[in-house]
């Protein structure tokens, strides 16, 4: 292998790890905020560029960093639609799930020392509940 080349690798193989943290966060948790559809697929474009650059200059670690980061940037874009297809229905994985509708039916609860800090006027949208908690309604 070329001396040159190495620098290549290296970046390469530190490529192919970064997006593995949010792709697994999105398998694990199916929660798609945060998660930009337009810049996936922009970075998809340029992927195909670097795929397109590295045969033409016949440099393979730019040819396999494009296709392995267009590989994850569809992963990602499907993973989007698919739980995006889910809204509302049961997402989550393992004991912690709960479905989007009980994610937004959510109630706070303040302790009762905390009444003070409620501003005059919203008192009436709070309930009591039976363990001495106040609850938005």
């Amino acid at each position: 292998m070329a001396p040159t080349r190495v620098f290549g690798w290296v970046a390469v193989s530190l490529s192919l790890v970064y997006k593995f943290p949010q792709i697994w966060k999105l398998y694990r948790t199916g929660d798609i905020q945060g998660i930009s559809v337009e810049s996936q697929l922009v970075q998809s474009l340029a992927y195909f560029f670097y795929i397109t650059h590295g045969f033409v200059i016949e440099d393979p670690p730019i040819v396999f960093l494009g296709f392995t980061s267009l590989l994850q940037s569809v992963v990602l874009v499907s993973q989007y639609f698919y739980y995006y297809s889910k809204k509302g229905e049961d997402i989550g994985r393992g004991d912690n799930s709960e479905t989007m509708e009980e994610r937004k039916n959510e109630h706070v609860n303040i302790d009762i020392p905390q009444l003070e800090l409620i501003e005059e006027g919203i008192e009436e949208d709070w309930t009591t509940t039976k363990s001495g908690t106040l609850c938005c309604t």
